[in-house]
């Protein structure tokens, strides 16, 4: 079978699963980085990764292969940004931290209530820019960077045949800008103490970023999936069902409705625990999203009220990963693949833990082949 034969196989039968049709067998995707690296040479380190991101992805790519059931691998970027998404530093390993140390969004809540005001005046991204470049540090040549590497894992890992199902387009919840910028506690204040102030400042950052979305979707691929980032710091386990809805909820479905309305599939990507909000995903039609739980919603639950709507992911725990057997992740990832029926791709929570045993990830690619 050549490269684009097998590519094609891998998309075709996750896609089976996203439209509730039956694969000839179940999905298994993968997302992580330095657990790839790691995998195949368990000496690399976290710092490796860094420094040469690419470069680890070509050695993950050619080692990876004895993953005979694995039809996609994501998550693999290079982090020096990815504070800047939350507002916040970013601190690496190798520069920062230990080697080995995984990277860290370094929060400072430098956001203030005045600078509410910047944003309802001078607009979100004029606000965002002065922070990220001028406040945090952060260099245009790191984001054109940033987006270079992801360009080139792109085709790393369409020329080894692995599934890509993305389009490329992502939102994020602007929530979880405020959440982190402005500090959790002192944005739960905002919402009791000057609640219509901050109404105003979610709209105003709400609409510039629908407004980019709108012009990434020209160009997007039609039957391709788009990501929604939820308000993390905002779920059952933080707020009520009032404040969600009045507050939240549209940051995160009024992108999906308008990737939906594009013609993309949307991949919800929801850590943190949402089983007492789960209604709120019904709005969708039916067959057109993908909820994704990072292990703390629980999937039988998800499976309950949005099982005949939605494909799920899911949902193989760090913990297990990292401390439990093969005989033990082989048995948990069997047992979900039965209950969960076909419309299910078989992952981890969120992402591989860079100390996941290797021979636990073998036991997850066995699990997926029967």
């Amino acid at each position: 079978m050549d490269i684009v034969e097998l590519a094609g196989q891998r998309l075709k039968r996750i896609m089976s699963a996203v439209k509730h049709e039956k694969p000839d067998r179940t999905p298994f995707m993968l997302n992580g980085s330095v657990a790839f690296l790691k995998y195949v040479d368990p000496k690399a380190t976290a710092g490796d990764f860094v420094r040469d991101t690419v470069g680890s992805m070509r050695k993950v790519i050619a080692g990876i292969g004895k993953l005979n059931n694995l039809d996609m691998l994501s998550g693999a970027f290079w982090p020096g940004i990815a504070g800047s998404f939350w507002l916040s530093g970013t601190k690496l390993p190798g520069r920062d931290l230990g080697d080995d140390d995984l990277w860290q969004i370094d929060e400072k809540a430098f956001m203030t209530r005045d600078d509410y005001d910047l944003i309802i005046t001078k607009g979100w991204k004029s606000y965002r820019d002065d922070l990220i470049f001028n406040r945090l540090g952060y260099t245009e040549e790191e984001f054109a960077y940033a987006e270079k590497v992801g360009k080139e894992i792109a085709a790393l890992l369409k020329e080894a045949g692995y599934a890509y199902y993305s389009s490329g387009v992502m939102s994020d919840s602007v929530v979880n800008r405020l959440t982190s910028g402005r500090g959790t506690v002192n944005f739960f204040r905002d919402i009791k103490q000057i609640p219509d102030k901050l109404h105003e400042v979610i709209d105003v950052m709400l609409e510039e970023e629908m407004s980019l979305l709108a012009e990434r979707l020209k160009t997007a691929e039609k039957g391709k999936v788009g990501i929604v980032t939820p308000a993390i710091r905002c779920t059952c386990d933080y707020v009520s069902e009032e404040v969600f809805g009045k507050f939240i909820w549209k940051t995160m479905s009024k992108p999906a409705e308008m990737m939906i309305d594009a013609g993309l599939y949307v991949y919800f990507h929801n850590d943190s625990n949402w089983d007492d909000f789960l209604h709120f995903y019904k709005q969708f039609p039916p067959k057109t999203c993908i909820y994704d739980s990072d292990g703390l919603t629980d999937i039988y639950k998800i499976k309950e009220v949005l099982g005949d709507r939605m494909c799920l992911t899911g949902n193989v725990s760090p913990a297990l990963l990292t401390l439990g057997t093969p005989e033990q992740v082989y048995d948990f990832c069997r047992k979900q693949i039965a209950d969960m029926g076909c419309a299910y791709i078989l992952s981890g929570s969120c992402a591989l833990p860079p100390n996941t045993k290797p021979e636990n990830i073998d036991a997850m690619n066995a699990a997926a082949g029967g």
